[in-house]
């Protein structure tokens, strides 16, 4: 009977490892997509900022 528990122990144990890892990857996959979102958002800022700063200087 303990050899059964023990096994039953490291399977539980091992099953909470993959799943574990299996989040943390989930979760790195997220954070970097949040990141490439705030990268471009900012590229699109930056370069509406220069056309806009672009069209104010061919108008004066």
């Amino acid at each position: 009977m303990g050899k059964t528990f023990a096994l039953i122990g490291i399977a539980l144990l091992a099953l909470c490892g993959v799943w574990l890892w299996v989040r943390l990857r989930k979760y790195a996959a997220r954070r970097r997509l949040e990141e490439e979102r705030a990268v471009r958002f900012m590229a699109e800022a930056i370069k509406a900022a220069k056309k806009k700063q672009d069209d104010r200087a061919g108008t004066a």
